[in-house]
């Protein structure tokens, strides 16, 4: 049965009134009580609404906190791990230097077998110092892209000779594939030492981790402007679950955590740095699998054309005799090595040990010319740079960057070796006596 329409009198009820007769629920008062009713509705939907924006906002900070933690987590492991391998890199040559000493002593007549041994294990420990100093100065955005020609044939036979030693020693074959016949004579714009340490990283790794076989270096150009260098190796190949962190700083790349065959521990910092030269050369670097087994790592970076560059001939060492050479140097050792090759050569060395005592000697006496290591007791050689009316400067480091604005007339980078101090005393010897 339909419900009946509300009648007349019920429509217009009169308000209910109290035993004062003062009104107490009429339709004013019910709109009221409504309009209060709603209002406190709204004011809680807003409230849960920002309660749960609030709950929102909680649980993806508790993400975040989590990823940090677990982050800080894997960095801390990933240090532990790094500074083990470190520790043990950094121990290792001076105990393999210890025992190459001591069999010199004991079989004299080995001598120069032993001292080879021992410059081998200094270089490498020198190589990881190297290493750590890059990454940190590239992290401290030290780093600077020096722009000049570059030939591609001598840039490929200088990683091939850096690398060929190790992999004679292992009776690795290291080849060269050229994509085309000419492609060798190209001249082109690039920074020969950032290039360059990024292709012998790269190199260097692949022969570490192959024990049999062979590492080909394979070189082909993109287009008009650009050049890809790929290393393959026939390895072990790359772990699946590191190729995604295989670039970034300490992790090592071996399928036995960084350690090679013959027992060697890399500190994972070398192809960190193979991928910021790429970077930083506008290029980049990239790792991968080969599906006949090894790994192989490519980089690409732009290499403009330019004109072949063929600098001057050097003079002969005869134009260095009887030059009068101020050496600055703090280490006794390297103090006296660098002495040696200069009489050897047929010049005058005295010794320096700090700035002050460098200053009050240019004073004194006429120098044919200065080498001065960066890092004194009382300062740093570069200031010598600035002096007026001075000899030639041949700034000594273990860094391989100059500061910006120092303008030496050489560099020699240590360890000073004989050949690097008879190439700078003929480069120096080459120029007009009044340019000196």
């Amino acid at each position: 049965m339909p419900d009946r329409e509300p009648t007349a009198p019920q429509r217009h009820r009169p308000p209910t009134l109290d035993i004062s007769g003062e009104v107490l629920f009429g339709p004013a008062e019910i709109e009221k009580l409504v309009d209060r009713l709603a209002a406190a509705l709204h004011g809680q939907s807003a409230l849960v609404r920002e309660l749960a924006a609030a709950r929102e906002e909680l649980a993806l900070r508790q993400a975040e906190l989590e990823s940090a933690r677990l982050k800080a987590e894997q960095a801390t492991e990933t240090l532990s791990t790094f500074l083990n391998a470190l520790g043990h890199d950094l121990r290792a040559p001076f105990v393999a230097i210890d025992a190459g000493l001591q069999m010199i002593e004991l079989e004299p007549a080995e001598a120069a077998t032993h001292a080879q041994s021992v410059r081998r294990t200094c270089a490498h420990g020198l190589a990881l110092v190297d290493d750590l100093f890059e990454l940190i100065r590239s992290d401290a955005g030290q780093w600077r892209v020096d722009l000049r020609p570059v030939s591609l044939r001598e840039l490929v036979a200088d990683v091939r000779g850096v690398v060929a030693p190790r992999a004679n020693q292992k009776g690795l074959f290291i080849e060269t594939r050229w994509a085309t016949d000419t492609l060798a004579d190209l001249w082109f714009t690039s920074d020969p030492v950032r290039l360059r340490q990024a292709l012998i990283n790269v190199a260097s790794n692949a022969v570490k981790f192959t024990d049999q076989g062979s590492v080909a270096i394979s070189v082909e150009r993109v287009g008009d402007a650009a050049l890809r260098f790929t290393v393959h190796d026939s390895g072990p190949g790359i772990p699946s679950h590191i190729l995604g962190t295989l670039f970034e700083p300490f992790m090592q790349g071996g399928a036995n955590g960084g350690r090679a065959a013959d027992g060697t521990v890399g500190a994972g910092l070398g192809l960190a740095i193979a991928r910021r030269c790429a970077r930083l050369l506008g290029g980049d670097i990239s790792a991968a699998n080969r599906p006949e087994g090894g790994a192989q790592f490519t980089i690409e970076v732009p290499a403009a054309s330019c004109e072949p560059f063929h600098p001057t001939s050097t003079p002969a060492p005869a134009a260095t005799d009887r030059l009068r050479v101020l050496v600055v140097d703090d280490a006794p050792d390297a103090a006296r090595l660098l002495s040696h090759h200069l009489k050897v050569l047929g010049c005058e060395a005295e010794v320096a040990e700090t700035l002050g005592a460098a200053r009050l000697a240019l004073a004194s006496r006429a120098f044919d010319l200065v080498i001065t290591d960066r890092h004194l007791p009382d300062g740093s050689g570069t200031d010598l740079v600035a002096l007026e009316a001075r000899p030639p400067i041949a700034l000594s480091s273990a860094c391989t960057d100059v500061p910006v604005g120092i303008h030496p007339d050489a560099v020699l980078h240590k360890p000073v070796t004989f050949d690097a101090v008879r190439s700078v005393l003929a480069q120096l010897a080459s120029r007009p006596r009044e340019s000196r």
